[in-house]
């Protein structure tokens, strides 16, 4: 007999379209499919109205991580790292799926602080650090190759 596989999808937020319904539908149809899935995101002003159809399904869970938002800030980004983190050690999860940009860039870092690098998959969706968000005078916009690089998962 095989176990439940443990997914955790690691998203920013879960604003209505885009990154967001795409998560959730990826989720969700995990969860239709007898998986556990846990979705970890940082506040939202405009939910998804997925989010009322992920929260009715049996095998789903929606975690908030409170300090974790898009625009860049240390502190706060510093307190959802170690949100994350928390939640890596007191959980174990078999696949560790992150989303957008900055919850990519601190969803490796927190899997690999928590000794969970073993199935890191990173999608980062948008532009926040690339396309039509210019590079010039941002300079966390070369982090998300910094980070992969540097995590032990991408060696």
């Amino acid at each position: 007999m095989r176990e439940t596989l443990r997914v955790l999808h690691l998203v920013t937020r879960l604003e209505r379209g885009g990154s967001s319904d795409c998560t959730l539908w990826q989720a969700m149809g995990a969860a239709r499919r007898g998986c556990d899935v846990t979705v970890a995101s940082g506040p939202t002003g405009r939910p998804t109205p997925l989010l009322d159809v992920a929260r009715r399904l049996p095998r789903m869970r929606l975690v908030p991580i409170l300090s974790l938002g898009r625009s860049p800030h240390p502190v706060r980004d510093l307190r959802a790292l170690l949100a994350i983190v928390g939640l890596l050690r007191r959980e174990r999860f078999d696949v560790i799926h992150l989303h957008t940009s900055k919850a990519g860039a601190l969803g490796r870092v927190a899997a690999a602080l928590a000794g969970q690098t073993a199935r890191v998959i990173h999608q980062p969706h948008g532009h926040l650090f690339y396309g039509y968000y210019a590079a010039s005078g941002r300079p966390w916009s070369s982090s998300p190759s910094v980070v992969w690089r540097a995590s032990p998962a991408s060696r």
